[in-house]
């Protein structure tokens, strides 16, 4: 446990319950029931709560207004050192949220369940433990989830911010400057092999997948004909796939290293900082 470094704070039962329990097919109702009730009383859930497409939009939207740019980068940069999740991940949803344009649900003549524009169902029970479980045990925005991007953003934003240390800058130079290092025809797989000896920089297979998955949404990691979301709202649910048995969220996923560093992408979110002024010299 020492080693999960984001979980350090965490109810030990919690932890153990999502790393071994949860998304598992054996589950029954008797254990969701205790383990909600256990949750519940220690802050970390809530009672489930429906929402509909327009109701989620309206506060994502208050949300986004709300948010401190500088904090959301603080927050990923500190994560870089510390391995906190929790910290990390709320950029990339922001990245997304921040040019979602502002609509009324509009229906696929297909599913009659799915906004043609952001990709969400028009209604929602929000569960708690799933939205725990995003918020602390995923680095990365995997879906395009008005609802859990409303949740993720409002605990954002309520949360208190430290200022990234010295090793997280660091950190981050030597991610930026070991994907420079990728050959051409390196893909996504391979060059996220290339994180694995740097410095202070703790994390295992998946953290290193949702990282570049990170890189690729803000658009650091993407192509000109797959571009990430610097410009742009993609519905993720519509985005093609390189393969189809590709798991790499878009834009990544089309990445190779001859695509290189999309250095207007870094300097946007990244170009304000001192301590990284030589990632663009």
């Amino acid at each position: 446990m020492q080693e999960e470094m984001r979980l350090y704070r965490m109810d030990k039962k919690i932890v153990d319950y999502f790393k071994n329990v949860y998304y598992k097919d054996d589950e029954s109702p008797k254990q969701i029931r205790e383990i909600v009730e256990y949750g519940k009383k220690l802050g970390y859930f809530y009672d489930e709560m429906k929402e509909n497409h327009d109701e989620a939009i309206s506060s994502l939207i208050s949300e986004i207004e709300k948010i401190n740019f500088k904090k959301v980068v603080n927050a990923f940069l500190a994560s870089l050192s510390n391995r906190d999740l929790h910290l990390r991940n709320p950029i990339s949803f922001y990245a997304i949220a921040r040019v979602l344009p502002q609509h009324g649900y509009e229906s696929f003549k297909e599913n009659k369940n799915e906004c043609h524009i952001c990709g969400c169902s028009k209604e929602n029970v929000e569960d708690g433990r799933f939205y725990f479980y995003q918020s602390y045990f995923c680095g990365s925005a995997y879906a395009p989830d008005i609802y859990l991007q409303r949740y993720i953003l409002q605990k954002f934003n309520e949360s208190e911010i430290k200022e990234p240390k010295k090793q997280d800058f660091q950190i981050l130079k030597d991610i930026i400057n070991s994907l420079r290092c990728a050959t051409d025809i390196e893909l996504p797989s391979q060059a996220k092999n290339r994180l694995k000896g740097i410095d202070n920089f703790k994390t295992n297979d998946a953290e290193r997948r949702e990282l570049l998955d990170t890189l690729g949404i803000l658009s650091i990691l993407d192509t000109k004909k797959h571009p990430g979301f610097l410009n742009q709202f993609t519905n993720s649910n519509h985005t093609p796939r390189k393969t189809h048995s590709s798991d790499w969220a878009y834009p990544v996923d089309f990445w190779t290293g001859k695509d290189g560093i999309n250095m207007d992408a870094l300097k946007f979110w990244f170009g304000d900082y001192d301590e990284l002024k030589e990632l663009f010299e």
